[in-house]
This record gives structure tokens, sequence and C-alpha cells, in this order.
């Protein structure tokens, strides 16, 4: 099963609303897919979901790692790729 992540600064609106669509999507087409959101600097988890904070165990199970903005990238490169365990692609 492909495993995607969609991160954002928050987690409060685009990377939830980018996940839910997939979810919704992969439901409606009869595909297989595990969907998560997490935000860089997320301050509070909300009791839906949203303003889940980034942590290295989402980065290393998803197979697919798609940012909202080009610094969210430099921001996972610099901070989890250091840690070990994800490589630089």
């Amino acid at each position: 099963m492909k495993k995607y992540l969609f991160v954002c600064g928050a987690n409060l609106y685009r990377s939830p609303a980018a996940a839910q669509w997939l979810t919704q999507y992969c439901e409606e087409n009869s595909l297989e897919a595990a969907v998560l959101s997490a935000g860089i600097k997320s301050t509070c988890e909300m009791s839906d979901g949203r303003g889940l904070q980034l942590k290295q165990q989402y980065l290393k199970s998803a197979n697919h790692i798609l940012v909202m903005e080009e610094y969210m990238k430099q921001f996972i490169l610099d901070n989890y790729c250091q840690q070990g365990g994800l490589e630089r692609e």
C-alpha cells in the first residue's frame, strides 16, 4: 500500500485539505492508500486531527512526501535527514 504524507506549516488548512482530497479520490477510485498530514511547526493538535506535529516516524513510513512550499522541503532535509534514516534524493 502506498503511504502519502502532506506537509505544511501548522497542519491546519493546506495539508489536511490535500490529505482529505487524496483520501476521497482513492476511496472513489478503489485505490488503496494511507494518507497523513502534518505541520513543521504545529503548536497544538486539534480533536479533528489537524495541528499534528511532523515527526521522524511519519517521514520514514511515507512512500511519498508532498510539501506545500519549497522551504518546507528544505526544512525536512535540514532537520530530519541529518538525524539518519532518511535519504536525500
